[in-house]
């Protein structure tokens, strides 16, 4: 029982200091509201499949690049793929194709 006693009171007394120091703290970093945050989630895709993605496939000497998922289990890099806002139903699917300097994707 002794025990169990100073295992609260060590979890209040801690509490306490992070609960000061948190008011403490000037100020909370800010979240975007949802269409900032896709905006700018939707330009770091533009910059990534725009500028990366060639070069790699160049690489690589990848012509084609197929991503195929199955119903309600897309691929984690097919996420990282699309747009922030974009429905993704029963088969998803997206292939990038490297003509010249040029990358193609539908």
């Amino acid at each position: 029982m002794i025990k169990f006693m100073r295992i609260l009171l060590a979890m209040v007394v801690l509490s306490v200091f992070i609960g000061v120091s948190l008011a403490e703290a000037d100020e909370l970093p800010a979240v975007l509201k949802l269409r900032d945050r896709a905006k700018v989630v939707n330009e770091l895709l533009e910059i990534r499949l725009q500028r990366l993605l060639p070069g790699f496939m160049r690489e690589e000497n990848f012509d084609m690049w197929l991503i195929i998922c199955s119903e309600d289990n897309l691929d984690p890099v097919f996420k990282t793929l699309i747009p922030y806002d974009t429905w993704t139903p029963i088969l998803p699917r997206e292939w990038f194709t490297l003509t010249g300097v040029r990358l193609s994707s539908i």
